[in-house]
């Protein structure tokens, strides 16, 4: 019996001793299968020029806290590509000299004028304001705070509105977009001289005619928005008055005394007006007074002759 257990216990020590061995060779078979899968895969992918780091590699990188991404969003105001566009209203009491001298500060701050138009007045326009002019003025970005200062001077600015547009992130992937078609294009030139059956020439030709006009349409949106950035518009309207509108609120008193003025002094301008106003048309008055008068002799010798016969008619029939 003790024999027995003696023999039951080496069974068992032998065993478990096979087992451990069998798992140890078992580990190693599996460690070198995966030695060789990555050695395969490293091997593949130098083929092609890209590098591959081991998992050991991986879990040893460290962030970098000191490395700073460039956000286009927080570029600083000078980077960015705005487009600023204002409207303004002006007045003057010397019209000529307002508008020349506004084209001149025009060429002197380095724009030019875009658009004008003009309108010299009419004979049925009110006294106040007979002339004016619509300008589209392009402007130096860089000037333009100037500018505006010196239209301010020269004139009675009524209103100013400005409004400006942030493009930058449509200006940096329009740029974008230009290299990597640049970079396309190179390439499709390359292979197509390299290419030596009549379809694949015309399958690339196909697609660097495609590539050409997106460019030029790129090129051309990206010229367009340079003009608009780098030389903002001033869309101004002039105006001619005989007194210049006040920009400062007025007190009760100023406002009744102004009042009182302005009514005083366009009463006189009104009688002025009737005076020019039947000087000019004194010939037409002359003429029609004229045909007045003839025409109301007319109906009195009309009246008296009828008139006339019709009264010794009735006298008779009296008498009878």
């Amino acid at each position: 019996m003790k024999k027995k257990r003696v023999w039951t216990l080496c069974m068992t020590i032998a065993l478990a001793a096979c087992l451990l061995i069998g798992c140890g060779a078992s580990s190693g078979n599996m460690s070198g299968i995966l030695n060789t899968d990555t050695i395969a895969t490293d091997s593949a992918a130098s083929d092609y020029g890209y590098k591959t780091e081991s998992a050991t590699e991986t879990e040893e990188y460290e962030y970098d806290a000191d490395y700073e991404y460039t956000d286009v969003s927080e570029e600083s105001t000078s980077d960015r590509k705005l487009i600023r566009t204002v409207d303004m209203s002006v007045e003057s009491t010397s019209y000529d000299s307002a508008l020349e001298a506004i084209k001149n500060q025009v060429t002197a701050s380095g724009g030019y004028v875009e658009y004008i138009y003009s309108y010299n007045g009419s004979s049925y326009s009110s006294y106040k304001a007979t002339r004016s002019s619509d300008l589209t003025l392009r402007i130096p970005a860089e000037n333009l705070d100037a500018f505006l200062g010196a239209v301010s001077d020269i004139c009675n600015v009524i209103s100013s509105n400005e409004s400006v547009t942030d493009v930058t992130l449509t200006y940096v992937d329009l740029e974008s977009r230009i290299k990597i078609l640049e970079t396309e294009q190179e390439r499709l030139i390359e292979l197509l001289e390299e290419a030596e059956s009549l379809e694949d020439i015309l399958t690339i030709e196909e697609r660097l005619t495609d590539v050409q006009y997106e460019l030029e349409s790129k090129e051309s949106t990206k010229r367009t928005y340079d003009n608009q950035i780098n030389y903002s518009t001033v869309t101004l309207y002039l105006k001619e008055v005989q007194e210049l509108t006040p920009t400062v609120e007025l007190t009760v008193w100023e406002r009744i005394s102004q009042g009182f003025m302005d009514s005083v002094e366009g009463l006189a301008l009104d009688v002025s007006e009737a005076v020019i106003w039947i000087i000019i048309h004194l010939p037409y008055l002359v003429a029609w007074g004229i045909v007045l008068a003839v025409v109301v002799l007319i109906v009195r010798r009309h009246h008296r002759k009828h008139g006339g016969k019709g009264d010794r008619r009735a006298k008779k029939e009296d008498h009878t």
